[in-house]
């Protein structure tokens, strides 16, 4: 049995490891009771990617004093991010099958340190409690503290060196929350819309160990970190999030008013990181909404043009926004094109659609073709045009803040890159704009006098989901998915991140069923090719390879909650062939009863296809009832109400 072994290993950073307590040296020091040594062996050279910005570290561990070692060559991440005391570093380390990988995150609060002990209270980064100043050197503020709304009260007592050696003094606090003495430890102070305190924590360690499948998706999870098959609380988001994991380009179709572009709203609203947020909480920085008008005829609303007038390339919001996820791989972001049909959407939409079949993992990531060449980075423009401002990549600093530190002020100083994120000015010279793997574009449909048909060109690349509305009781109370979640409930990006592009990967991911998924699959296509046959609905290589993508995503998720028998997976095969002719073939089905007739048969195409979905709650059993009924009342029918 082969075991596969994930260890995330969170450490929260002092003045002391920053190089800011009268050293220059920068390092993680780690306690001996955390074994770290399949990560860092002593004396080895180790690459470590920046899960951000995919930027290769070179740490290595030493031999530290007494009870921790140490991992060295940190300055270069800490400068990169700017860190500060009780920010966090987060590492993760991937030791699957034959191969290892070891990656990195930092992760800064706008906050502050507080140390209690007997000789009083000392505060790292207090220049950001100035909001709170109350009197001299007194602050007063609110923060929520063991779970309650408290006062904070910190007063400045003394100036005092620490030891009798010290070059400097340090200042002195007493510290009370609601009236009493803050108890003697360490603590972080987060500031932000609602503050909170909260006792430090040194470090957080886990390890999570999976085992190759015994039975037919048998899965044995220790308790530990949460995997990427992790779901979100909420069946209702089920089929959508699902569909999105299969391809991040998803229809919502239905007639007005039934909440087709509210619900991409809320998937922005349930992923919104905190710096992202906006302060009157109606647009989350993970959003997009994109109106399309009925004169759209080709790309360049889209994806921008270059200006002969202007002599330079104008991008439009879409394009920015494709920047701003690059900037944030570890967010969601969200593209709402409202009302996608009023155009016809094979002319404007012809180049995304295009690059979305270009999907391939590279490492760990899904990398496409460009939407935008890089011809539009490289050039010289006149004027002083900058393209990389104009998507919003900001240049460094040039000056330096009164309270930073002698070491980062030098960096500042001395650095070579003129933008804050240089790793994506570089990938756009090399690259071009791509589909960043966190976005999903999401279509929202009518179907009336005033909009276009799609073409099976379009439904093929898509997946479709119908909105029709239901109990109108359930519009009461609905507000509530408008709001913002705190971080410890926020949707994270493994809700939605796809895992496969193709359905080679689903089968090596899922081996000891592979031959089934094979089997089923083709079988569940030809089955409905038969009830098409002689008609342009066929279905072939894209619509099986994203029902195989579709099951894989399904037998990942009953792996995580541990359901791997052989009854779940014939029941996630049928459940996958009902949402793959939803989604992906009845949309393209329409006609008049003459193309319906099967000749000699007493049944139609529409009636012989209902027999293929037998459970009482099939939504495509349903959809084929309706589409005949139509087909009975006006000798003609279509997916579209």
């Amino acid at each position: 049995m082969k075991t596969k072994r994930i260890t995330q290993y969170l450490h929260y950073l002092n003045a002391t490891e920053l190089g800011k307590s009268g050293t220059h040296e920068t390092y993680l020091s780690i306690s001996k009771d955390v074994d770290l040594s399949n990560i860092f062996p002593l004396g080895v050279d180790v690459a470590v990617e920046d899960i951000k910005s995919r930027k290769i570290y070179q740490l290595k561990s030493s031999d530290g004093n007494g009870n921790e070692f140490r991992v060295n060559k940190m300055g270069e991440l800490y400068r990169d991010y700017s860190m500060m005391p009780g920010d966090l570093i987060v590492i993760t380390h991937f030791d699957e099958l034959n191969s290892k990988r070891t990656t990195i995150s930092a992760i800064t609060f706008n906050g502050v340190v507080l140390s209690v002990d007997s000789k009083g209270g000392e505060l790292n980064n207090v220049e950001r409690l100035s909001p709170f100043l109350s009197g001299e050197k007194q602050y007063s503020l609110e923060a929520v503290f063991n779970g309650n709304l408290s006062k904070l009260i910190i007063t400045f007592v003394e100036a005092k060196k620490k030891r009798a050696d010290s070059p400097i003094d340090t200042d002195y606090y007493e510290i009370s929350v609601d009236g009493q003495k803050l108890a003697n430890g360490k603590y972080y102070l987060i500031i932000g819309k609602e503050n909170v305190l909260h006792v430090a924590k040194k470090y957080e360690y886990n390890t999570v160990f999976l085992e190759e499948p015994d039975e037919l998706g048998k899965t044995h999870i220790q308790p530990g970190i949460k995997l990427s098959l992790q779901q979100p609380d909420n069946e209702a988001y089920t089929s959508l999030l699902t569909a999105l994991r299969t391809k991040p380009f998803v229809l919502l179709a239905g007639i007005s008013g039934t909440g087709k572009s509210r619900i991409v709203r809320e998937l922005a609203f349930k992923s919104c990181p905190a710096e992202l947020q906006d302060t009157d909480n109606t647009t989350p920085g993970n959003y997009c909404m994109i109106e399309v008008k009925p004169n759209w005829h080709d790309s360049t609303e889209l994806l921008g043009y270059y200006s002969n007038i202007g002599k330079r390339y104008v991008f439009t919001e879409f394009v920015k926004f494709l920047v701003k996820a690059m900037q944030h791989p570890e967010v969601p972001f969200f593209v709402c094109l409202d009302e996608m049909n009023l155009a016809p959407v094979e002319q404007y939409f012809a180049e995304f659609l295009s690059v979305l079949e270009t999907r391939k993992i590279v490492g760990y990531h899904v990398v496409t073709g460009a939407l935008v060449k890089s011809e539009w980075f490289t050039r010289k423009y006149e004027g002083g045009f900058d393209p990389f401002a104009e998507v919003g990549l900001k240049k460094v600093a040039k000056t330096v803040s009164p309270n930073e530190t002698e070491l980062f002020a030098l960096h500042t100083e001395v650095s070579n890159e003129p933008y804050e994120r240089q790793d994506i000015v570089d990938y756009l010279k090399e690259k071009g704009i791509t589909l960043p793997d966190n976005v999903f574009v999401i279509g929202t449909v009518n179907m009336d006098d005033t909009t276009h048909q799609f073409s099976r060109k379009v439904i093929d690349r898509a997946m479709t989901i119908e909105m029709n509305g239901g109990d109108l009781n359930a519009m009461f109370g609905g507000s509530a998915a408008l709001n913002y979640l705190p971080e410890d409930k926020r949707w994270k990006i493994e809700f939605f991140r796809p895992r496969y592009v193709n359905a080679d990967e689903v089968l090596a991911a899922h081996p000891d069923c592979a031959e089934q998924i094979k089997a089923e699959s083709v079988e569940k296509i030809k089955s409905i090719n038969t009830m098409l046959e002689n008609t342009p609905f066929v279905v072939s290589y894209r619509v099986l390879n994203e029902l195989v993508i579709y099951l894989g995503n399904l037998l990942d998720a009953a792996q995580y909650q541990g359901d791997g028998t052989d009854e779940i997976f014939v029941a996630k095969v049928q459940e996958t062939f009902d949402a793959i002719t939803l989604m992906k073939i009845l949309p393209r089905v329409e006609g008049d009863d003459e193309l319906f007739d099967m000749k000699n048969d007493t049944q139609n195409r529409l009636q012989k296809m209902q027999e293929l979905f037998t459970a009482e709650n099939s939504g495509s059993h349903r959809k084929l009832q309706e589409m005949d009924n139509r087909l009975e009342q006006m000798q003609f029918t279509r997916f579209w109400p």
